[in-house]
């Protein structure tokens, strides 16, 4: 259920909005079901501290520090790893930590400022790796072998909006 407060008001005067939510069964379900599969794959490959989660949600951040020096670094400003010319992390393990809200925009953003060193590299013929090449086809980064197909998808991208 959301609403506004109307007693309470912003700095414009504005009602502020009152959100509140919960979880129905499937919600529950789907959540129980989702960390039995996580915990299925951590051991599997060999996790031995793991925990489930059940009242929270927590994004993962800082575990690919961005720098200039990749001797304390692991990507630089353009999320590229400093050790691995073909890979780019552009997930919250470039957060130093969180801030007060969910990262989720701000992970997309990054995702989305990444993808145009890449674009540039390919404009310039260096060469990027199939699954590179695959990620940016699927964000219409590079031409797909089939213009047909491209065009039709960038014709209804134009529709849609």
């Amino acid at each position: 259920m959301s609403g506004a407060c109307p007693d309470e008001k912003d700095q414009y005067g504005l009602p502020v909005a009152h959100v509140t939510y919960s979880w129905c069964d499937n919600d529950k379900r789907l959540i129980d079901h989702s960390l039995g599969f996580m915990e299925r794959a951590l051991a599997a490959t060999g996790g031995s501290e793991i925990w489930r989660e059940t009242d929270d949600t927590c994004h993962l951040n800082g575990t690919a520090r961005m720098g200039d020096d990749p001797a304390t670094s692991i990507v630089n400003a353009d999320c590229r790893s400093c050790d691995i010319r073909n890979l780019w992390i552009c997930d919250g393990s470039v957060f130093p930590t969180v801030g007060g809200v969910n990262p989720s925009l701000t992970m997309q953003a990054i995702a989305c400022r990444t993808a145009d060193p890449i674009k540039a590299l390919a404009a310039r013929g260096e060469p990027l790796t199939a699954g590179v090449q695959a990620a940016c086809q699927a964000l219409h980064l590079l031409p797909t072998r089939d213009d047909r197909t491209t065009n039709a998808v960038r014709s209804f991208e134009h529709v849609m909006t």
